[in-house]
């Protein structure tokens, strides 16, 4: 059996990068109590939202396949959702550009 879990240290401030076919178009950071929607003249009917628990998440996406919207909220470093048909990314990564650590369980 093998878990993943992550080490994110508590205090860590998180941003969200949006993306739009490789081109960084936002980035906001992942504070407690902030609520805010993301939409953008590229694709407007792409919609962002982030939530007041430091997550963010596609909620409404023109995509056939509505991967992107069924992926649901991210909030952890390294963690990613991608609207592939719209060519929307958004990522997650800690404010001081340093990456996740991994804790490995065997």
């Amino acid at each position: 059996m093998l878990i993943l879990g992550y080490n994110q240290n508590v205090g860590t401030v998180l941003v969200a990068r949006i993306y739009y076919h490789d081109r960084l178009i936002a980035q906001t950071e992942l504070l407690p109590g902030v609520e805010k929607d993301f939409q953008f003249p590229e694709n407007p009917e792409v919609l962002i939202h982030q939530y007041n628990d430091q997550t963010i998440a596609f909620v409404v996406s023109d995509c056939n396949d509505q991967i992107c919207v069924r992926t649901g909220k991210i909030g952890r470093a390294g963690e990613f959702s991608a609207c592939v048909p719209n060519g929307f990314l958004i990522v997650i990564s800690r404010l001081d550009g340093e990456g996740t650590d991994v804790d490995l369980i065997v």
